[in-house]
């Protein structure tokens, strides 16, 4: 079983009956798990399956009463590749020392940088969208497919037709598949960052006998500096197009 040692106010993505165990680094009696409809159930183990999808639950663990640690939990259908796929491609021995914690939380990095870089999920996920004026909104997210806040009236995948005032509007958003680049670009930039850095930091290239060679950088050469990542980010990613 994954243990995962949490930090205060931490959020973390697991999948649907993945079985995980949190680790508050303190003594407990009590859990209290409050999912996304408000929905309170507890436990006195620090062993957790989810199996509501998608869903965002709080989980709190208490000792006689007293507040130890908090941790919000974002379940989803599945992760964009399996770790033991990635442990498989290790045929130069770069993984070696690293612990399954170590790869879940690099996954997650991973797989944060490439969603908000391509403005899209490739997994449903639970949204919202908070509106000073109403009327015609444009929502946070794209690809959404389901609307929960009352009288809101969809008009496309990211756009609403929302009441005058201020308004939370929540909904699910993400599509129903991951393509297979997809899954290789995350696993690939999962890897990157796992490996030993061979250059110093801030550097921007190197002299070499046959002359200089200059590094792709993140931010400057592509969301992430990797080109194939990158390429796979402009190919799958969501642009929005307005038209005046």
């Amino acid at each position: 079983m994954l243990t995962l040692h949490l930090d205060n106010g931490e959020h973390i993505r697991v999948a649907r009956n993945e079985q995980v165990q949190l680790a508050c680094g303190a003594e407990f009696d009590r859990v209290e798990i409050t999912n996304y409809k408000g929905e309170k159930t507890e436990q006195t183990t620090d062993e957790f399956v989810f199996t509501d999808v998608p869903d965002i639950c709080e989980v709190v663990f208490t000792n006689g009463g007293t507040f130890v640690c908090r941790a919000v939990v974002e379940v989803v259908e599945r992760h964009y590749f399996s770790i033991d796929a990635l442990k498989a491609q290790d045929d130069t021995n770069d993984f070696q020392g690293v612990t399954d914690e170590q790869f879940f939380r690099a996954r997650q990095a991973a797989t944060e940088v490439f969603e908000q870089n391509a403005h899209r999920s490739f997994v449903n996920r639970l949204g919202k969208t908070e509106t000073y004026s109403g009327d015609f909104c444009w929502l946070a997210h794209n690809d959404v497919s389901s609307i929960f806040t009352p009288h809101v009236d969809q008009l496309s995948k990211c756009t609403v037709q929302a009441p005058l005032g201020h308004l939370v509007i929540e909904y699910i958003y993400g599509l129903d598949w991951i393509p297979a680049r997809v899954s290789a670009a995350v696993m690939s930039l999962t890897g990157y960052y796992l490996r030993p850095s061979t250059t110093p930091e801030r550097a921007t290239g190197e002299a070499v006998d046959g002359g200089f060679i200059r590094f792709t950088l993140a931010g400057k050469d592509g969301a992430t500096g990797l080109p194939e990542v990158d390429a796979v980010i402009e190919q799958y990613g969501c642009n929005r197009v307005i038209v005046l």
